[in-house]
């Protein structure tokens, strides 16, 4: 789950200390040079390479400034030919990007040299969209995971089922929802900062009210976190917890508390739940209509006004005829998990200005068929990729990097076979080359694959491309249930006990 803040002036302080922004991204250029080394280098034609390298990576800054999420890159040629200049951008978190700038030449046929120059660049824009939410850290050093041991801080039995991070200045707090156990509470505010030493500062549930929460996205103002759950009753498919911190830690964080109904889908189960942009997109079970509702009120997706984040209003909503079992947002695209055997990826155009605003994909053709009938459980989006984990199957692919670039013509550029036959992935985050997973899978095989969570090298150019750089096994007792990662550090969701398990790096399996 992602978790967003909107306090613009301390975090795009946080964001000048992480980053360079657009306007000042030229950050420390790295220069490489390849040859022959039973050649010289002739000095005159590096000179030039290096002049028209930095020339067109400060074009691609100014192109990147003026479409971010567009940009992909571009080709030029210099002094009639004798120079090639390749520009690409490469997503390393939501908001921040890998600008990289090659020219190659050949003084002679067998003597091929480049000079190439990087540069991370970061996008205001974007990074007032995801509220503050662009991790500044790359994650890395993972070879062998490990986590923090704790005792139960919820109520044990009440088994979480999704985790969201929220770091401000009292502190970093998880968010955690879970299933309803007796008159016991189903959120759960726990103090993370020190990962030793958990702490349980605030719960709401029980007492009337009804019902299991199912995921959790959340939006942080000062000292307030909106918290956008969704649940299992009419009266919880989208609830908005207002969490104030203003007192912590003298006295604990007061919740208030907003419910919200799905007018075309009032006996659906709330599933998904993303912010972006100042609304909310809420993904339910499939309805099917009739004879379980009448007719309109069967939509699966809904599209909430968060203007007024403590109080969202419903906007509109669109029949996807599918389980949407998660969300992610990018730019004016909806990007959908989905039951469909037809489909397990759906992408819709939440643009109300565009021609095919809240088309179904059917229509559009903005969907993506994976192998076999397992349906998608989780998706992440960056730049031209989306990453998209299903329930495992038996000699299945079930994680899936694609190339969504061609909204109608999506292309499958890798995918593998977790070994999770039965279960599924229940979180996915991706940080510069590595992809996090967690799955229901209990048990990790001693070469890394399968078990509750993951990690995968998902640089393309990279010899081992899409393959485990976590090889030492870590199992868990319990099942987990929801992702989140933050600061190169994993927070895991876990129904039974360990409500959150927190993984941190490690590059060796001994302790």
């Amino acid at each position: 789950m992602k978790t967003v803040y909107r306090k613009e002036g301390f975090s795009t302080i946080e964001m000048l200390v992480a980053f360079a922004i657009l306007s000042l991204a030229f950050t420390g250029i790295l220069t490489v040079v390849f040859g022959n080394d039973n050649f010289a280098i002739d000095a005159q034609l590096n000179s030039e390479a290096l002049f028209y390298a930095e020339r067109d990576l400060n074009e691609g800054r100014k192109q990147a400034e003026n479409d971010f999420l567009g940009f992909a890159g571009f080709t030029t040629t210099a002094d009639d030919g004798r120079y090639t200049i390749t520009s690409t951008s490469t997503g390393l978190t939501e908001c921040s990007n890998l600008l990289e700038t090659t020219a190659s030449w050949n003084p002679t046929t067998l003597r091929a040299q480049h000079v190439t120059l990087q540069s991370v660049i970061a996008s205001v824009e974007e990074f007032i969209k995801q509220g503050s939410d662009c991790d500044s850290f790359i994650g890395g050093g993972w070879e062998a995971p490990k986590y923090y041991q704790n005792p139960e801080v919820i109520h044990p039995g009440s088994d979480a089922t999704e985790v969201a991070v929220v770091e401000n200045d009292k502190g970093k707090f998880a968010f955690v929802t879970s299933l309803e156990v007796g008159n016991h509470s189903t959120f759960w505010v726990i103090d993370v900062t020190d990962p030793d030493n958990l702490l349980l500062v605030a719960e709401f549930g029980g007492n009337g009210f009804d019902g299991d929460l199912t995921s959790i996205d959340t939006l942080s103002e000062d000292d307030v976190v909106y918290a956008f759950t969704t649940g299992t009753t009419s009266s919880t498919q989208l609830t908005t917890m207002s969490v104030d911190f203003s007192a912590y830690p003298g006295s604990g964080p007061t919740i208030g508390v907003a419910t919200s109904s799905l007018p075309e889908a009032p006996t659906g189960d709330g599933r998904s739940v993303y912010f972006y942009d100042s609304k909310v997109y809420v993904g339910t079970e499939y309805l099917a209509c009739p004879p379980t509702c009448s007719p309109s009120q069967n939509n699966e997706l809904h599209i909430f006004d968060a203007s007024t984040p403590g109080n969202p209003t419903w906007e509109a909503s669109l029949n996807i005829n599918h389980n949407i079992n998660d969300i992610f947002v990018r730019n004016d695209f909806a990007y959908l998990a989905v039951s469909d055997n037809n489909g397990e990826l759906m992408l819709v155009n939440i643009d109300p200005g565009s021609d095919d605003y809240l088309d179904h994909p059917d229509t559009t053709g903005y969907k993506f068929n994976a192998q076999g009938n397992q349906d998608a459980t989780s998706i992440w989006v960056l730049g031209e990729r989306a990453y998209l984990g299903r329930v495992g199957g038996s000699n299945t692919k079930d994680l899936y990097v694609l190339d969504v670039g061609n909204k109608s013509g999506i292309t499958e550029v890798s995918s593998t076979n977790l070994d999770i036959n039965g279960d599924e992935v229940v979180g996915l985050s991706v940080s510069g080359p590595l992809a996090f997973l967690s799955t229901s899978d209990q048990s990790q095989s001693p070469s890394g694959e399968g078990g509750p969570f993951i990690v995968y090298n998902i640089d393309e150019d990279s010899d081992e491309f899409l393959e485990i750089i976590s090889t030492c096994p870590l199992n868990f007792s319990e099942q987990a249930s929801g992702l989140d990662f933050m600061d190169n550090t994993a927070y895991v969701a876990n129904a039974a006990s360990d409500a959150v398990r927190i993984i941190y790096p490690s590059p060796t399996c001994n302790p």
